[in-house]
């Protein structure tokens, strides 16, 4: 058996929030975990956008049912196991399009970029600063793991953005121990990033986005 693999077209698509107009100073690209849609994902950052915020949220290009039969919710994914070269490449292909749309704003207006992944997304936004055109002002891994694959190339670029690593204290899917091995880690390399501890679950709540977003401003 031989493998073979082609390009076809394929339709993305992304959402946003706010009015993009010439006082936007600030810039989001956020990235959705496993199993959710952009367009419900988005709504977490509902206060935020306004004449100084513009949220962009893009969605993992591969859906599926989340429960047993057809008529069950629809959840998106960013990759799986299967193909994971090629997926990495695809997706870093697609977010850079979507930065592209901003990109000229960004350089005229000057407005900071801040790219924030939640849970599964933190993976896929490490790989997209890794390894694509987007530069941001700003980090945010949000209740998610740094990919296995950290990198030198990562570690100069962690090093011209401000770092932010955020997770509930309730949060079925990390613990304790896990988030300190990776602070430890992330403290091995960049020393001055900062965590935002919640008491909360696998979420954005309102209250630890306000948190997260006064500490950008100090």
């Amino acid at each position: 058996m031989l493998k073979h693999e082609l390009q076809t077209r394929r339709t993305a698509r992304y959402f946003t929030l706010g009015e993009l107009t010439p006082q936007t100073s600030h810039i989001w690209f956020v990235l959705h975990g496993y199993g959710q849609l952009a367009s419900y994902f988005i709504k977490n950052f509902e206060s935020l956008a306004g004449k100084d915020h513009f949220i962009v949220a893009p969605e993992g290009m591969s859906r599926f049912y989340l429960g047993e039969n057809k008529w069950d919710r629809v959840g998106a994914s960013w990759m799986t196991k299967e193909d994971r070269i090629a997926e990495i490449s695809d997706q870093i292909a697609f977010l850079d399009k979507v930065f592209d749309q901003f990109a000229g704003y960004i350089q005229i207006n000057q407005a900071k970029v801040s790219v924030l992944g939640f849970s599964q997304g933190t993976a896929t936004v490490w790989r997209w600063l890794r390894d694509g055109r987007v530069k941001a002002d700003n980090l945010v891994l949000w209740a998610g793991s740094i990919p296995s694959e950290f990198s030198a190339e990562m570690a100069e670029k962690l090093f011209r953005m401000k770092l932010y690593i955020a997770y509930g204290s309730r949060d079925e899917y990390l613990n304790d121990e896990n988030v300190k091995k990776q602070l430890d880690e992330l403290g091995t390399i960049k020393p001055d990033f900062e965590v935002i501890k919640f008491e909360d679950g696998h979420r954005i709540p309102e209250d630890a986005l306000a948190e997260l977003v006064s500490r950008m401003k100090g």
